[in-house]
């Protein structure tokens, strides 16, 4: 009796087999968008630990991002024929790299655009004069309008070190695919003998500069002003939520500013340099701006009360008094936002330096 399975044929292609590959595809595609929004969702709540934040969106995620490019290349090239199978690997990942650097970037761009200001300049943040619906990018514009008055602004100096970070990345494979050339049509045992020491410096080669990217994105990480905003803003729906405080919210320059300046308490001043400034007041405004109904820049004591709730400042009245007596500088009734500014913000220090 013939085999019902001879391993001698060639699978011809059948309608059969088409559709178990596109379900087949459908059940990855899906793997990894499920995939994806947990690690989404485990990226936003380590943002709100002021510790590792930084590292989070310029270390983490990149790394977990090459993650499935790295196993690709690794599993191909296991097995006795790795020498052919890993060329597959390779090929794979060279095809999802050009894929990274031609539709999700430009996805990005469409969807990363905001609008551009009369001076040529993209608005990603938000005026000091600007109304509360302000947005980045306005609703109902013209097709005119979306192609000329909206953009994204490059930064020239992480594109730059973006373009001399690929260039040195293709130094291992030059080292490697250089040895391939001198040694071609030379027998095989040849080549694994001379090859081995061209693979061994390009694995050094590749270890350094892994870590020097690692080290450098940490360092680049602290002085990002958009990943700074993204993480303000997430932690701002945190404390909006409970989940964190207001002094969590600024740990880091209540604590990292010490550190950095040799342990002097002086500056916790959260209010000591203009961009530290700027910075709390925005977060601060976003909540005295509520119960500041009119608009003209004051809160009563009823209004104060409602506002150390949504900070889930814990208080009680005799606390509510003595704050409306030191924030009322002016004694006037009313406790203005630069008074309540201040006040905050010498209430966190006073916080952190009694612990």
């Amino acid at each position: 009796k013939e085999p019902v399975f001879n391993p001698e044929d060639h699978l011809k292609p059948t309608f059969g087999g088409i559709v178990q590959l596109l379900f087949l595809a459908c059940v990855y595609g899906c793997i990894l968008f499920y995939a994806s929004n947990l690690i989404s969702d485990g990226s936003e709540l380590l943002l709100l630990i002021p510790s590792i934040a930084p590292i989070v969106g310029s270390v983490v995620l990149p790394i977990l991002g090459a993650v499935p490019d790295g196993a690709i290349v690794l599993f191909s090239g296991l097995g006795p024929n790795a020498q052919d199978q890993l060329t597959v690997g390779v090929g794979a990942l060279a095809g999802s790299t050009i894929m990274l650097l031609t539709i999700p970037w430009a996805l990005s761009i469409w969807a990363g655009r905001v609008n551009i200001n009369s001076k040529g300049q993209c608005t990603y943040r938000k005026p000091a004069s600007a109304p509360d619906k302000w947005r980045k990018l306005s609703k109902n514009r013209t097709r005119h309008d979306m192609l000329n008055r909206t953009g994204v602004e490059p930064n020239y100096e992480a594109m730059s070190s973006g373009a001399l970070t690929m260039i040195l990345t293709a130094i291992p494979y030059l080292i490697i695919q250089g040895a391939a050339f001198e040694f071609e049509g030379d027998s095989e045992e040849k080549i694994a003998s001379e090859e081995k020491y061209y693979a061994l410096v390009g694995l050094i080669f590749c270890t350094i500069a892994f870590f020097s990217y690692l080290y450098i994105q940490v360092r680049n990480s602290r002085t990002n002003q958009v990943l700074e905003d993204v993480v303000d803003s997430k932690r701002m729906d945190a404390l909006k939520h409970g989940l964190l405080s207001l002094q969590g919210i600024f740990y880091n320059s209540l604590n990292g500013e010490v550190l950095a300046n040799g342990g002097d308490p002086s500056a916790q001043n959260l209010l000591g340099f203009e961009h530290k400034k700027t910075r709390f007041e925005h977060i601060i405004r976003n909540f005295f701006k509520k119960y500041d109904a009119n608009g003209d820049g004051r809160i009563d004591a009823v209004e104060l009360k409602l506002l150390l709730e949504d900070l889930h400042i814990p208080h009680t009245d005799v606390h509510l008094k003595q704050y409306m007596k030191e924030m009322d500088t002016d004694n006037s009734g009313d406790i203005e936002f630069e008074e309540f500014v201040s006040a905050m913000a010498n209430n966190l220090t006073g916080q952190q330096t009694a612990r």
